[in-house]
């Protein structure tokens, strides 16, 4: 039997990231014979268990949303709220449809410390919790105040360009007054198409 094990085919992908009693690294796939085959622990070790099957919704929810570690990014604050919002609600929509994909009797499972929410349900609860936490931040900063400031400074620096353009083509009176209706349409036709 030993040898059989060692030389069964392995497929390529994540691995369990347990140990074996040997101290070597577990060569089953990540979450084998698990409801969270692809993330997480095999069935060996601990792969079933509440704890590891959280862990591993959280791995999943954490890469289906995009979360991705990558270099350092020059961010303006109230631009890291806003990015960090965005993540925390896709979080919350995904996990939202996995827990509508539960039966009635699937959002708890009974375990050893008693009935409990299954996983899904508190991955959900957890991204409403941070995504609120987040929004929270968001208007203690008065990130929407900055942005409505900032898109009327655009505005004005628009307006003040277009009025120097219009004076340098040297517009007769008609053509300046018919001016205004004109970029007003062609901005509300490129704001549609963006």
């Amino acid at each position: 039997m030993q040898g059989i094990l060692q030389t069964r085919p392995r497929t390529a992908g994540p691995r369990c990231a347990a140990k074996t009693r040997s101290g070597t690294p577990c060569q089953n796939p990540a979450g084998m014979r698990t409801e969270h085959v692809g993330h997480g622990t095999c069935y060996l070790h601990g792969g079933c268990m509440p704890n590891h099957v959280l862990a591993a919704a959280r791995a999943e929810a954490h890469q289906s949303a995009a979360v991705f570690m990558g270099p350092a990014l020059d961010v303006e604050p109230h631009e890291a709220l806003l990015w960090c919002i965005r993540l925390a609600a896709g979080q919350v929509e995904y996990a939202q449809r996995r827990v509508a994909g539960l039966r009635d009797d699937d959002a708890f499972e009974e375990t050893m410390g008693g009935r409990q929410l299954t996983a899904w349900v508190r991955v959900q609860q957890e991204s409403m919790e941070r995504l609120a936490r987040f929004s929270k931040m968001a208007l203690d900063a008065g990130v929407e105040e900055r942005r409505v400031r900032l898109s009327e400074r655009f505005g004005e620096a628009i307006a003040s360009v277009l009025d120097g353009v219009f004076k340098d083509l040297g517009l007769s009176a008609d053509q300046r007054r018919r001016a205004p209706d004109i970029v007003q349409r062609a901005l509300l036709a490129m704001e549609r198409t963006v």
